[in-house]
């Protein structure tokens, strides 16, 4: 049986952001690991923390296997690119400094990506596209019925496998999830806090406002927080929320946050959402990311 490739659902080119050393190149570059199950916490390589499958994007019977995760590592190198430039502009900004709003296109495309290479994104994929292929080759078997050959109808049914229509699926079609993201407003959280904003094996982290009606993304109780380095996150949050001039005044600002409860908050999320993993560029002690309640409580 032939050897699977490590697949990374969170790349190094997003996490050397929250590396020891950002500045140390793939092979060297090191985090600070909590891994949720074992209860244990450990300095690993960023490209060797748990969060990868072996062979998840590998498409067998496509001339090149690895076709998708080559395509996903083109987009790692744009993703961690498009990180970079960000944070150039949030640490040297200046009072009232905006992001241009193209940079928020591209970033949501690529938040995207990043979110349906997570197992659990890509097996509900599969599954809905399962269904739905069942669904088109019972349609096809009735409407061609007589007009086809059964052999040639069959073997025009089975020439794309599933596991390759979900994969196309994940990064053709970021649909609807990107144009949710696209259409909240963006405020980019400069963190001036002694504490710093962690990530973990489930990055694009919701938030449910008490409002929440079960509407998707799109959902304007829905908010999402999204940490991009130790010093910088992106919160998302729905217009409906904001006054029109406030609104305007926000969406693409740069704000810095001293508000620690805030850090907290975004850091929990991390730690509560995440599948197994959470990394930090510092040693991750429960004051990182439990919640501001606990703390104040005593925990």
């Amino acid at each position: 049986m032939p050897h699977l490739a490590k697949h990374h659902f969170v790349p190094w080119s997003y996490l050397r952001y929250f590396a020891i050393d950002p500045k140390a190149p793939r092979k060297t570059s090191t985090i600070h690991m909590w891994d949720k199950r074992a209860h244990v916490e450990r300095i690993q390589k960023t490209d060797s923390v748990q969060c990868y499958v072996r062979g998840q994007n590998t498409v067998s019977g496509l001339p090149d296997p690895e076709f998708y995760e080559k395509r996903y590592a083109e987009v790692d190198v744009a993703l961690g690119e498009v990180i970079r430039l960000l944070l150039q502009t949030l640490r040297q900004a200046s009072p009232d400094s905006a992001f241009n709003p193209k940079n928020k296109d591209m970033l949501a495309q690529h938040i995207m990506l990043l979110f349906k290479r997570q197992p659990t994104v890509l097996r509900d994929a599969l599954t809905k596209t399962e269904n739905a292929i069942d669904i088109v080759k019972e349609t096809m078997r009735a409407e061609y019925k007589g007009f086809l050959p059964t052999p040639k109808l069959e073997s025009l049914l089975a020439s794309k496998s599933t596991k390759q229509y979900a994969l196309e699926l994940s990064m053709e079609l970021v649909g609807n999830g990107a144009e949710a993201l696209r259409n909240k407003v963006w405020v980019y959280c400069r963190n001036e806090t002694d504490v710093p904003f962690v990530t973990s094996d489930y990055p694009l982290c919701p938030q449910f406002i008490p409002s929440y009606n079960d509407k998707g993304m799109a959902d304007p109780g829905c908010v999402f927080f999204f940490p991009i380095a130790p010093d910088a996150l992106i919160y998302m949050i729905d217009s409906v929320h904001f006054l029109p001039n406030q609104k305007e005044y926000f969406d693409n600002a740069i704000e810095p946050i001293h508000n620690r409860d805030f850090v907290l908050m975004a850091n929990h999320l991390q730690h509560s959402t995440c599948t197994r993993q959470i990394y930090s560029n510092e040693t991750l002690t429960p004051e990182i990311y439990a919640h501001p309640d606990e703390i104040e409580n005593g925990m």
